[in-house]
C-alpha cells in the first residue's frame, strides 16, 4: 500500500509526457528531488530507439525521460557478444550530463518466468525478448545485495552510484572509461563488492564539508599501474512545481581535482570537472611504488547542497 505523497509522486511520473528531444525536462529534475530528498536510488532503463527509426527519425538514439537525472542510474543494454545492443539508447544533449551511466545485459533474454508470464501476451513470434527495462531490474539486483551487505551504503544513492560505475568491466572495442554508447560499462556485481569492502577506496562529501584546503586521500600506486578516480556529483533537483513545459539546464558547481607526491611538493596532474559523473587516469611510470595526494577542492563561493562522490581502483591506501 502507497501513502498518499507515494501515489502522488507515482501518478505525476506516469502522466508526463513523453518527449521527443533530449534535455533535462521535469520529469528528469523530479526523480533528481527524489533521489536526494529520500535518499533512495533510482534505476532506469535507458531506452530502446537506439536503432534507426524511418518513423521517427528525429528520435533515433534519444535517451528517454526521466532517465536524464542526474543522480539516477541510467542502463542501456548489452548483448551476448559483449557488445551494445543495437537499440539500446545513447544520447543525451542535456549539457552537463553523461548518460548512460552503465549497461547490463537485455538483449534476447529467455528464462521460465518470461516463458510462463509475458511472451504468451507478447503478438510476436519472438521466443525471448529485449529491451532496457530488462537491463534496468539486473542493475537494482546488484544495487540491493550490495545495500544489505554493506549498509553503510544506505542513504548514499550517489556513492552506489560511483561505485557500481567504478565496478564496471568494459565491452568489446570499449577504450574510453566513459563511453559515448556504453557509459562505464558492464556492470559487476564481484567488482562492486570488492570496493565496498574496502572503505578506502571511496567515500561521499557533502560540499558544504569541503573547505578552501578541499578533501584528500592517499591511494598506494604500484610502478606501471593507471590510477583512475571516478566523481559523480548529486544535486537537489526539483519536486516543488508541477512545470512539464519546461526544459531547463542544470546548475552543478566545478571541482579540482589534483594528483601530487604524498608531501604535496610536486604537482602530477590538475583538471577541473563539472558534469554529473566524469573520471581522470594518472599512470606511474616513476619505477617505483608511488603514494599521491589526491586532492578535491571546490570551485566558487556557492553551496547549493551537492553531494559528491568519488571512487578510485587502487586496493592499498596510506593513512596519514
Amino acid at each position: 500500500n502507497m501513502s498518499m505523497t507515494e501515489k502522488m509522486n507515482y501518478n505525476i511520473l506516469q502522466n508526463l509526457p513523453d518527449y521527443q528531444r533530449a534535455s533535462y525536462d521535469y520529469a528528469s529534475r523530479y526523480v533528481d528531488g527524489l533521489i536526494y530528498q529520500t535518499g533512495c536510488q533510482i534505476v532506469i532503463g535507458a531506452g530502446n530507439d537506439g536503432d534507426s527509426s524511418e518513423e521517427e527519425p528525429l528520435r533515433e538514439g534519444l535517451i528517454i525521460s526521466p532517465a536524464y537525472g542526474a543522480n539516477c542510474i541510467t542502463v542501456g543494454s548489452s548483448n551476448k557478444n559483449n557488445q551494445v545492443s543495437y537499440f539500446s539508447s545513447y544520447f543525451c544533449s542535456a549539457p552537463k550530463i553523461n548518460k548512460p551511466d552503465i549497461v547490463a545485459p537485455g538483449e534476447r533474454l529467455i528464462n521460465s518466468a518470461l516463458s510462463t508470464y509475458i511472451l504468451p501476451h507478447v503478438e510476436s513470434s519472438e521466443t525471448s525478448i529485449s529491451g532496457t527495462s530488462f537491463s534496468a531490474p539486473m542493475v537494482v539486483g546488484i544495487a540491493a545485495r550490495l545495500l544489505q551487505e554493506f549498509p553503510m551504503l544506505k542513504q548514499k544513492p550517489i556513492l552506489l552510484k560511483a561505485i557500481l560505475m567504478e565496478s564496471c568491466t568494459k565491452l568489446n572495442g570499449q577504450t574510453d572509461e566513459l563511453d559515448f554508447y556504453a557509459g562505464a560499462g558492464k556492470v559487476n556485481y564481484a567488482n562492486a563488492r570488492a570496493i565496498a569492502q574496502n572503505t578506502c577506496r571511496y567515500d561521499s562529501v557533502p560540499r558544504s564539508d569541503i573547505d578552501a584546503n578541499g578533501i584528500s586521500f592517499y591511494p598506494v600506486v604500484p610502478s606501471g599501474q593507471k590510477l583512475r578516480i571516478r566523481m559523480a556529483i548529486e544535486i537537489p533537483g526539483d519536486t516543488s512545481t508541477y512545470s512539464p513545459d519546461i526544459q531547463t539546464n542544470v546548475v552543478m558547481s566545478y571541482y579540482r581535482i589534483v594528483v601530487q607526491n604524498l608531501q604535496g611538493t610536486e604537482t602530477y596532474l590538475t583538471t577541473t570537472i563539472g558534469d554529473s559523473t566524469e573520471y581522470l587516469t594518472y599512470t606511474n611510470q616513476s619505477g617505483a611504488i608511488k603514494t599521491l595526494k589526491v586532492t578535491i577542492i571546490a570551485l566558487g563561493n556557492s553551496n547549493n547542497g551537492e553531494v559528491i562522490a568519488y571512487t578510485h581502483n587502487m586496493g592499498t591506501c596510506y593513512t596519514p
